[in-house]
């Protein structure tokens, strides 16, 4: 469908399989996990990188599926529900793909990656924080002190 809807124009795999699997469901927890946990164990790829990653193992097609649908997700949430319908319109009346994405949205693929790596570091610097061996031992240590009180009723003592 897409590609008819591009008259045939090159549409690049990943806003090919990012536009299918945004129609095909919502956004949901188990999807947000796998993002954020591609969050933590990858890096930033560009547009050309994610292409790439469709070639690759089982793990390189998996996170490919994962980050394409984040990215079209967002371009569709920053740009609009219709962005894809008005890109692929602009393809059918003969316009490639960089620069169809770019009249929608005013923005290059580049910057729209970029733009989406830099909101989703927030993310990875939480998630490296919270499991970092310190974060997680003085959780684990503040827990034992707690059970220690209570168990010793040093806090219904107190209060």
């Amino acid at each position: 469908l897409i590609a008819r809807a591009a008259n045939g124009g090159r549409v690049p795999r990943w806003f090919n399989e990012g536009l299918a699997r945004a129609a095909e469901r919502s956004w949901n927890l188990q999807d947000q996990s796998r993002l954020a946990w591609e969050l933590v164990i990858g890096s930033p790829v560009t547009a050309t990188e994610l292409e790439g990653l469709f070639d690759q193992g089982e793990d390189g097609i998996s996170r490919a599926y994962v980050v394409s649908d984040a990215l079209v997700r967002d371009i569709l949430e920053r740009h609009g529900p219709q962005t894809a319908a008005r890109v692929l319109a602009r393809m059918r009346e003969g316009a490639p793909f960089n620069l169809a994405l770019f009249q929608e949205t005013g923005a290059s693929v580049r910057q729209l990656t970029l733009s989406f790596w830099s909101r989703h570091a927030i993310w990875e610097r939480w998630i490296a924080f919270i499991g970092h061996p310190y974060t997680l031992w003085s959780f684990v240590t503040l827990l034992a002190l707690v059970a220690i009180c209570a168990a010793t009723g040093v806090l219904a003592s107190a209060a």
